[in-house]
């Protein structure tokens, strides 16, 4: 507790005194004395930032006795009063100074967290005179205190938050923070070691550190502020082994004339994920480099579901000798091996194509090249499918009755083995007698098109099945009566362009000469349910759809949107060609999965048509597909809204058979 002396700051107090009978302080003043009435307003504020302190205590002590006490208000101000006696002397202003110095007047503040009271100012700002009562005085006091030194508070993230073995991980002390200053040091200590900087602080609360070791790791970062005060923070970070990727490398004992293929695949979490890959060829080492990048955060466009990955790299001819291979793709995986090329044959014939990728049943010319002045005679080409180990047994083999020399020839494959059907699709190798290369092609099937599944059509209000009983059977429990009323209020196949649905060209409209609707946002931003304003469902209702996806990504949803407000408030029930469903709630923009998406038999994937149902009643949802009973939850976010279509983006997906009645 600090004492602030009041006396020498008021000097300039002028009071005028009234002579009353004898008495003690309050009740009066000895003869040759008059009585004062002061009264004290205490101003404390922060020394430094110059703002109120609030319920500061302060105490008002006269004559070495507590007078008043009490706390400062939300402005920082205590007020009080008193009364002073002082002798009659023919300079008053003199007498008040002279008396105050005798009677030992004081104040004392105090606050948690602040130091060092101080009075900045006093004033006397107001004299009141009477002839029949004590004059009064406002006297003005202001003080400031200082704010006592805290120390900081330690905080920091890092990303991934699963790193493997060699991946950068980026720790961000930005989360840190001091109440009464500023941060002007980090230091790092990352458990295997190592410290960042090795003496000294960083001014920058970002740094990147890269673990060569599985296991766990005790991460403590320590920040400091300009006052010297510190503070830490520990988090446990767990370091995994790097995963491995799958790498082919075609031909496996190539020459020096040999084109080399290099295929390295993996999986992504989800299919939300893309990759960069780069070939380096310095020396005798081969590197693949390459990074995984998130193309959108898991939610309504990204199901979390495995998805498989791959890419090729070729590299050669390549000069003989032993190779070191290593693939390293930045939060994806890493694989190490090693190939040896073996000297380029002078002598004999050489195989070439002028394409790598050819669609089945589509010719496949051959090129076989003579560059010696040797006659190359009778010989044999063999194609073989690739399976890493053993060789496989040729699909086809032909025979070419010799080669001048510096001549060329061609033969033709028509994808076919030696029975005559196509070969499946997949990587087959060319060999010649006369070659010491061997020639890549990879077969795709690039003519047939996809299996189309379309769902039976079902009136909406259809009853349900009568329950089943007998013996060693157990009743089935779905009522008799149906499930939707009859018949059904609003229904649209999508042969009248004049039925509602918005026309956009491009993105939605109908497709009149196919009785459909379709929907086609190109892009996130521009996504948004297509909704027919002149329909008003009930608040129970059953709502149904034909939806097929033409053409786009198998990841991306479609489907139903019901109890729509506006375009940042609805529900979407959606699938996608994975056969996959979800329900979605979105909710002043944001979207909620009340079922995240997860797989289902009863869904048709690929470019295969589902029959889309939601029955509504009062804060019941149910889902189905193709009339079977998906998933039952209950939300009570919307309770009534507008029908609409859904189209991810990427997707063209045509609508059909759209049914609504009054739920049973």
């Amino acid at each position: 507790m600090v004492r602030l002396n009041l006396l020498p700051l008021l000097i300039w107090a002028t009071l005028a005194l009234i002579s009353i009978g004898q008495g003690s302080l309050g009740d009066g003043c000895p003869w040759g004395y008059y009585l004062a009435t002061i009264q004290l307003i205490v101003k404390v504020v922060d020394c430094i930032a110059g703002e109120p302190v609030p319920s500061a205590r302060v105490e008002v002590y006269y004559d070495r006795e507590r007078y008043d006490r009490g706390y400062t208000d939300t402005y920082g101000k205590f007020f009080t009063k008193f009364d002073l006696c002082l002798p009659e002397w023919e300079d008053t202003d003199d007498a008040i100074l002279e008396l105050i110095e005798e009677e030992y007047l004081e104040i004392r503040v105090t606050k948690a967290g602040y130091n060092r009271p101080k009075i900045t100012r006093a004033r006397v700002v107001a004299v009141f005179r009477s002839t029949i009562a004590p004059w009064r005085a406002i006297v003005h006091v202001d003080v400031c205190m200082e704010r006592e030194n805290q120390p900081p508070n330690a905080s920091f993230t890092y990303t991934p938050t699963q790193p493997r073995i060699g991946e950068p991980v980026r720790f961000d002390a930005s989360a840190s923070s001091d109440p009464n200053g500023t941060i002007t040091g980090y230091r790092w200590d990352f458990g295997d070691g190592s410290v960042v900087p090795p003496s000294g602080w960083l001014s920058h609360p970002q740094v990147i550190h890269t673990y060569n070791a599985p296991g766990i790791y005790r991460v403590q970062l320590t920040v400091k502020d300009e006052m010297g005060l510190s503070a830490s923070a520990t988090r446990t970070i767990t370091v995994t082994p790097a995963q491995a990727c799958k790498v082919e490398i075609v031909p496996d004992h190539p020459t020096s004339n040999d084109s080399i293929t290099i295929t390295v695949s993996g999986t992504f979490p989800d299919p939300c994920h893309t990759l960069t890959h780069r070939l380096h060829v310095i020396g005798k080492q081969i590197r693949i480099t390459g990074q995984v990048l998130r193309t959108e955060e898991p939610g309504i466009y990204c199901p979390q579901v495995i998805t498989p990955w791959s890419f090729t790299e070729r590299v050669g001819p390549l000069p003989p000798g032993h190779y070191e291979v290593n693939v390293d793709i930045e939060g994806g995986c890493q694989w190490e091996g090693t190939l040896d090329v073996s000297p380029r044959v002078q002598v004999g014939c050489r195989l070439s194509t002028p394409a790598l990728v050819y669609c089945l049943g589509s010719p496949i010319p051959i090129y076989i090249v003579n560059p010696t002045e040797v006659w190359l005679d009778f010989f044999s080409c063999e194609i073989r499918p690739f399976t890493p180990g053993a060789p496989a047994p040729p699909v086809r083999s032909f025979w070419l009755a010799g080669l001048a020399a510096y001549s060329s020839t061609t033969f033709t494959w028509d994808g076919r083995d030696v029975a005559g059907a196509l070969v499946p699709p997949g990587l087959y190798l060319i060999s010649c007698g006369c070659s010491q290369n061997t020639l890549t092609i990879f077969l795709v099937d690039c003519s047939s098109p996809p299996i189309v599944v379309r769902p039976p059509r079902y009136p909406i209000s259809r009853p349900r099945a009568a329950p089943i009983t007998g013996r060693g059977a157990p009743a089935q429990v779905e009522p008799s009566g149906p499930e939707c009323e009859s018949p059904p209020l609003f229904t649209d196949d999508f042969d009248d362009p004049s039925s509602g649905w918005p026309e956009e060209e491009g993105t939605c409209g109908y497709l009149t000469e196919l009785g459909e609707y379709f929907v086609a946002f190109q892009d996130t931003d521009s996504v948004r349910p297509v909704v027919n304003p002149r329909f008003q469902p009930p608040v129970d209702f059953c709502y149904q759809v034909v939806a097929q996806p033409v053409e786009g990504p198998e990841h991306l949803p479609y489907g139903l949107v019901f109890r729509y407000q506006d375009d940042q408030n609805f529900y979407a029930f959606v699938v996608n060609s994975m056969g996959m469903y979800a329900l979605y709630l979105r909710q002043n923009g944001e979207y909620t999965p009340i079922i995240p998406f997860q797989p289902s038999p009863t869904i048709y994937q690929g470019a295969s048509a589902n029959l889309l149902q939601v029955i509504v009643r009062g804060t019941s949802i149910e889902l189905y597909a193709n009339g079977q009973l998906l998933a039952a939850v209950e939300d009570e976010t919307f309770t009534r809204g507008e029908i609409g279509l859904y189209a991810g983006p990427g997707l063209y997906v045509r609508f059909d058979d759209l049914e609504i009645a009054r739920a049973g």
